[in-house]
């Protein structure tokens, strides 16, 4: 998988953090389980979101949390990666990548990789998919989901043979290429 920004980091970054993960009910229930890899895909975008800072201008004075007060006009850089590993908001393992983590009510379970408000990304129904936001409070999948749905699907796994590489042009993490392997009798139509 080559690196690049939005879904096809984000995909490969769910892909990773799952075949990474130390939880082995992931790898045996996600492939035939949506609900739970939807739930990889959005942690995966919590912990590495495509952009890991915004810029705001504050349209007025404010006092953070911390005491900081912040005048009218002056430009605010949010940090996304460190909101979205608050222990405040995401418990003691909010580092670590934990799919299955309850998420705060109000909280999107992607944290602000997105943003939000009027400044969340278009991308972020279509990436991230609606949470209940279906006919009947159904699940929506995003299009990472259903990509990744489809890799496991076809007996995707890394490519034991290549190690994958990080894009070192990059100051945020994104892997330069994630060499694959597909298991044959697990391709749609072979013989198994």
């Amino acid at each position: 998988m080559p690196a690049a920004p939005t879904e096809t980091s984000a995909l490969t970054h769910t892909m990773h953090d799952l075949w990474s993960s130390s939880d082995r009910r992931l790898m045996d229930e996600a492939p035939s389980d949506m609900e739970m890899l939807q739930r990889c895909v959005h942690e995966s975008l919590r912990l590495h979101p495509a952009s890991p800072v915004a810029w705001r201008r504050a349209l007025a004075a404010f006092t953070t949390r911390s005491g900081t007060v912040v005048d009218e006009g002056v430009l605010v850089v949010l940090d996304l990666e460190a909101a979205n590993r608050d222990p405040l908001v995401w418990g003691t393992g909010a580092a670590g990548y934990d799919p299955m983590r309850q998420v705060p009510d109000g909280v999107h379970p992607w944290g602000l990789s997105f943003g939000a408000g009027s400044h969340a990304c278009i991308g972020m129904e279509l990436d991230g998919g609606v949470v209940g936001g279906g006919t009947d409070g159904e699940q929506l999948y995003g299009t990472v989901a259903l990509l990744a749905a489809a890799l496991l699907h076809a007996g995707a796994t890394p490519d034991a043979g290549r190690t994958a590489q990080i894009d070192r042009s990059s100051e945020r993490l994104h892997f330069a290429t994630y060499p694959v392997v597909f298991s044959p009798g697990e391709l749609p139509g072979a013989p198994g």
